[in-house]
């Protein structure tokens, strides 16, 4: 098999704003149509990557490269081949939605004679053809989301980046744009994801890069991670009839009773034992038992040590 192209490349790169390192040494690919997530808690230094990757910001040392170019030599040319969807809408709410593609058109340099074309196309695959020509206010949060996805396809892009593309929006309006990242990525986009949402680079990253403070502590796809990271997370919750009494069964794993109920945590090997014991001895007191596999959350708490937050705010 053919091996993919790297599109991105970063070697060692290294960021200090003053006395702040905000960037401590990251190196990492992106290749060609994948979903690359960037995760990290507020600070971690997401924000600052991705203004290296545009040439927006200059690295204090290390090496990058995108789409072959130093971003520090050419960044205007990286800029007209990648899109780019900020956290917050970069929309003209007084303007319709076909008003705003022609206009984002114009600063692509979009040649006149396809633009019509783009546009149209880019409304029908967002779904917003029949609001074409309301006025962006009147537009829902997740139709503002599409529409901003939309602009950013307009020059045909190789590389896409999206900053907390969800962040706002609810369950539905969240996968329905979730539907659209993968529509772009089969049309053989790649893609940068920032998100705070979890299950979102689980379903949706083909890799996944996790940063602390400045520093790279987690990278490989989202089952690598969980394997290598929280393999002895995994959980059975098993519900009693009456209070169960443990003493004097040999049990592999530690238990935790909490009135009728109890838990066990460990490798799934030792849980499918916990499960052959708790069938011998307490069979017809049991009513349901509950396996849980490690998630992305689990992950993320143990690489980072911190919670889970909201939208981000660094250098």
């Amino acid at each position: 098999m053919k091996e993919k192209e790297s599109l991105v490349t970063v070697r060692n790169i290294k960021k200090d704003f003053g006395s702040v390192h905000a960037l401590k040494g990251v190196d990492l690919d992106i290749v060609e149509n994948e979903i690359f997530g960037l995760l990290g808690p507020n600070g971690a230094g997401k924000t600052t990557l991705v203004g290296i990757l545009l040439g927006l910001v200059r690295p204090t040392s290390g090496e990058v490269k995108v789409f072959g170019i130093d971003p520090r030599d050419d960044p205007l040319s990286i800029r007209a081949r990648t899109g780019y969807v900020m956290q917050e809408t970069a929309l003209d709410l007084y303007l319709s939605g076909r008003e705003n593609l022609e206009l984002q058109a114009a600063l692509y340099n979009i040649p006149s004679s396809i633009v019509a074309g783009r546009v149209e196309e880019a409304l029908s695959w967002s779904g917003l053809s029949d609001a074409a020509n309301r006025l962006v206010l009147r537009y829902s949060g997740g139709m503002r989301r599409r529409l901003d996805l939309a602009m950013s396809s307009l020059n045909r892009p190789r590389l896409l980046i999206l900053d907390e593309p969800t962040l706002g929006l609810d369950v539905s309006s969240r996968r329905q744009l979730w539907e659209h990242v993968r529509k772009m990525k089969d049309a053989g986009v790649s893609i940068l994801l920032t998100t705070h949402y979890l299950e979102e680079a689980d379903e949706l990253c083909d890799r996944i890069c996790i940063i602390d403070s400045g520093k790279m502590v987690g990278l490989g796809t989202p089952d690598e991670l969980k394997k290598t990271t929280v393999s002895n997370l995994h959980r059975l919750t098993v519900r009693f009839r009456d209070a169960p009494v443990f003493e004097g069964v040999q049990l592999p794993v530690a238990v935790e009773v909490n009135g009728f109920e109890a838990t066990f945590k460990g490798l799934p090997e030792q849980l499918w034992e916990v499960i052959a014991l708790l069938q011998r001895k307490f069979n017809g007191l049991i009513i349901e038992i509950i396996y849980t596999q490690p998630t992305l959350d689990d992950v993320f708490l143990k690489l980072t040590h911190s919670k889970i937050g909201g939208a981000e705010d660094e250098s």
